[in-house]
């Protein structure tokens, strides 16, 4: 399972739990605070509270404070002699939980989004000094040139010898200079390689395990309010009291943790897939460092050849000696940190790793899965076939596609569909036909943040969105 997907799940649930805990207070307020007609107002089911009820998967806790709507309809008549009990035993401190919960996610959410820029620097500096390295090679390739010829023209000419000397001692110094730069070179790799590793079992593991954190605090509190306010319903509601009994039954068997373990688990299920390997990135040099530190003959040769084929036989030679077996990624930060392979060579590979194997040409099955979290008007287009498409354009420039924006926020419990807030702006990537030719109502698409394509891409309904000059 990649971890990238459970961070993703984990995140969604979370927010999902803001809202509850934040509406759950708005709810108690409304009804003792409210001058007209409170319980109507308070318990009104608009379609943006049925939509995130449908996506809470703490499904005891949402079916208590459910049933706590359902009491209080009948209890209010005796209810304005818990106001003040109500108003400063719970709703205050449910709604310190909120903010903080919130300000909680919103530090996690910067942390995570450092971190994928921190991957794409590494893979930059890595790419940098791999060129100069290139670049160096080729002056050295230059000067063993310059020697050869200057060996053969010696005899025949009055300076020869002293030519030769020169173009000798040039030779010498490019040698020295590459070592130098491919020793450079090596180092970087191997630390980049810790820290990719450090990137996947240590850091996004740990970043899973402060989201579950906060959901858990939040189910605490959420099931302990609860039952305190099944207890003061008992204790004013002598008269319905088979009601009050029933919403403490509702919560008696409430516990975060087992709940919490009890949607890891269906989560892990829902985002499962064969394991991929942890990234590695190549050293594509043409020699060791150590090589160039010898007059051999085969570094003659090596000088010799063009640099592709110099480094793909380095390559071959290094694959054969290798005895390192790949890990497979894996959620559980106890395997994953006992893990020591390298990690991927391809740039996009940390944000590309979310949805498919750490290769650039991975595609991944893209099935459309709408989910209802448009306003109840909006229907979504009916799911077209299975589709497959590349992670591609990361970081280029948005204005190079035709832009729009959301209408309508758009989730999904299909992986494959871009997920969106209302006000997001996406770059439209293409536009699938149909089978008999026509335009698809589901296209492809990437989110756009700072005016560059991020790796966020998926199909999702063009009915959610419209066009940026149409606003």
């Amino acid at each position: 399972m990649a971890i990238k997907h459970q961070l993703g799940v984990i995140r969604e649930q979370v927010e999902a739990g803001e809202y509850t805990l934040k509406r759950f207070n708005y709810f108690l307020q409304k009804i003792y605070t409210a001058a007209k007609s409170p319980t109507q107002n308070a318990l009104k089911q608009t379609s943006h509270e049925n939509t995130k009820q449908h996506t809470d998967r703490m499904e005891k806790h949402l079916k208590a404070y459910l049933s706590l709507q359902s009491i209080l309809r009948d209890l209010y008549t005796s209810e304005q002699q818990m106001v003040d009990t109500i108003l400063h035993q719970m709703c205050g401190p449910e709604l310190q939980l909120f903010k903080t919960m919130e300000k909680d996610r919103g530090n996690l959410e910067k942390k995570e989004n450092q971190l994928m820029k921190d991957q794409k620097e590494l893979y930059a500096r890595v790419e940098s000094s791999r060129q100069n390295c290139y670049k160096q090679w080729a002056s050295l390739q230059k000067a063993h040139k310059a020697r050869a010829i200057a060996v053969q023209s010696a005899p025949m000419r009055k300076d020869g010898q002293k030519e030769l000397q020169k173009a000798t001692t040039e030779l010498q110094n490019q040698i020295t200079k590459t070592q130098q730069l491919f020793d450079k070179h090596e180092q970087l790799v191997a630390d980049s390689n810790a820290q990719v590793i450090r990137y996947w079992t240590e850091e996004l593991p740990t970043m899973v395990s402060q989201y579950e954190g906060l959901e858990r605090s939040r189910l605490e509190h959420l099931g302990t309010d609860v039952a305190s306010l099944a207890y003061l319903l008992r204790r004013r509601a002598q008269a319905i009291n088979a009601a009050a009994e029933a919403l403490e039954a509702s919560v008696a068997d409430l516990s975060a943790e087992i709940e919490m373990r009890n949607f890891i688990a269906a989560a892990a299920q829902v985002v499962s897939e064969p394991p991929v390997e942890l990234p590695k990135i190549r050293l594509e040099l043409p020699c060791s460092s150590a090589l160039l530190s010898r007059d051999s003959t085969e570094l003659n040769i090596l000088l010799a050849q063009d640099l592709e084929t110099s480094i793909r036989s380095y390559e071959e030679s290094l694959s054969q000696s290798s005895t390192t077996s790949p890990v497979p990624v894996v959620a559980a930060a106890a395997a994953a940190a006992a893990s020591d392979s390298p990690a991927s060579s391809y740039p996009e590979a940390a944000a590309a790793a979310v949805s498919a194997p750490a290769t650039p040409e991975t595609t991944v099955p893209v099935v459309a899965a709408p989910v209802a979290a448009a306003a109840a008007a909006q229907a979504t287009p009916e799911q077209p076939a299975v589709e497959i498409f590349t992670i591609q354009h990361v970081g280029e420039p948005a204005s190079k596609f035709e832009l729009v924006a959301a209408v309508y926020a758009f989730t999904s419990e299909d992986p494959a569909d871009l997920h969106f807030n209302e006000g997001d702006r996406i770059a439209v990537l293409r536009r699938p036909l149909n089978d008999d030719g026509s335009v698809s109502e589901w296209w492809v698409g990437a989110l756009v943040v700072d005016g560059l394509i991020t790796d966020q891409q998926g199909t999702f309904p063009s009915n959610y969105v419209q066009p940026i000059s149409d606003q």
